[in-house]
């Protein structure tokens, strides 16, 4: 799995930035997490190691400081992305160690809906490789893509990137592949189920020949649904499926409709989040974190780790999120997206937030508060300002 260390993210000609875990939040990399010290800055480019290296942080990075708008470019010049995801890799593959993948969604266009990879240079700095073009991944004529996860394999050396491709009738998992961040393979589809019965793939790899993939199940009417549900797979690949398991996640008429869920070895558990939508809504108002010694039975906690409205860029809807836990420092970071209305339209944004687990812990476990929102300021309108309306299966992302 991705897992966050002690240190930060290193280059290949071995510097390395200041130490600070930033906000951001994984999904499950490939290589299990590690209670050993990174490799020293100094390691040289041709000894890589076997460990993935932590993210770099920015120095106005602040632990308990709240969520942070990430600043990002994106091929079609508008800023706005969702569904963000990181990876580690060990030091040497690449120029950087820490690599996010994330899909554009313009005012809620789905023709630029398209992964895109970027190397991460700190919290605020993300670019795409200078050999590397965006997106990695384009649809078939007539469908879109979404929900992107990446995963390193240390054995193949290769980063994977799975995907949603969505078309008339159909939702299709699709897997590229690369050993530099630059190029990537032909896609390869690796599930293929009726339309809206697998959303948001998130990918763990416990070994070589243990591979788990969570999808949410929206049933025919997705995310109009009165209740959703979460499908477990496993392969011994990566690339061959079995059927999939369902088991249920919520907690009081919220369901999940984005998760992303990583395997946390220091605790023997796993750590999920969602965004979680309520029956006949697509508009997400919360993300839930939720804990699972199986991966199939989870414990739910009262209070969300956010709600719409409590940072300006995600006054409207909060979506798709992922995490990740450092044992040593016993700190979690988490990357967030969301979207607030302007002018008729959504505007889609990315942030960081990093707590430590106690922290976050005191705020999923306090007395849950009614969903008004009426104590979160950036909910309100101005007055005349024309809302833009509710998220449907054809606008959500």
């Amino acid at each position: 799995m991705r897992t966050l260390r002690s240190t930060l993210g290193h280059t290949r000609a071995g510097g390395a930035s200041a130490w600070l875990i930033i906000a951001l939040a994984v999904l499950a990399s490939g290589c299990g997490e590690s209670s050993g010290p990174s490799a020293p800055a100094s390691a040289p480019a041709s000894t890589p190691s076997s460990t993935p290296a932590p993210p770099p942080s920015d120095a106005t990075s602040q632990v308990n400081a709240g969520p942070t708008v990430v600043s990002l470019v994106t091929y079609d010049g508008s800023g706005q992305a969702v569904h963000p995801d990181i990876a580690f890799t060990p030091i040497g593959w690449g120029d950087v160690t820490t690599h996010v993948v994330a899909t554009p969604y313009p005012g809620g266009q789905t023709r630029f809906e398209n992964p895109s990879y970027y190397d991460m240079l700190s919290a605020s700095a993300w670019v795409a490789p200078a050999s590397g073009t965006n997106p990695v991944a384009m649809p078939v004529a007539g469908a879109y893509l979404s929900d992107p996860d990446m995963v390193y394999d240390p054995d193949t050396r290769m980063l994977s990137v799975y995907y949603r491709e969505v078309t008339s009738d159909s939702n299709r998992i699709d897997l590229i592949r690369s050993k530099d961040g630059a190029h990537w393979s032909e896609k390869v589809v690796v599930v293929s189920v009726p339309r809206h019965f697998a959303i948001s793939p998130s990918v763990v790899r416990r070994s070589a020949s243990d591979w788990i993939m969570w999808t949410v199940n929206g049933g025919t009417a997705g995310c109009t649904a009165t209740e959703t549900t979460v499908d477990v797979r496993h392969s011994t690949d990566g690339v061959t499926w079995g059927p999939a398991e369902t088991t249920r996640v919520g907690r009081n008429g919220e369901y999940p409709w984005h998760i992303d869920v990583e395997w946390i070895p220091s605790r023997h558990e796993y750590w999920g989040v969602y965004n979680a939508k309520t029956r006949g809504s697509c508009m997400t108002d919360v993300v839930r974190f939720a804990t699972s010694q199986d991966g199939v039975s989870w414990t739910e906690y009262p209070s969300p780790l956010l709600r719409a409205g409590a940072i300006p860029a995600f006054a409207d809807v909060v979506y798709r999120s992922s995490l990740a836990y450092d044992p040593i420092t016993n700190m979690v970071t988490l990357l967030y997206s969301g979207a607030r209305e302007d002018n008729g339209s959504y505007t889609w944004e990315v942030a960081t937030e990093q707590l430590d687990r106690l922290a976050l812990m005191a705020r999923i476990t306090a007395p849950s508060q009614p969903t008004t929102h009426s104590h979160l300021p950036h909910r309100a309108h101005a007055p005349g300002v024309r809302r833009a309306p509710k998220l449907t299966n054809e606008t959500a992302p």
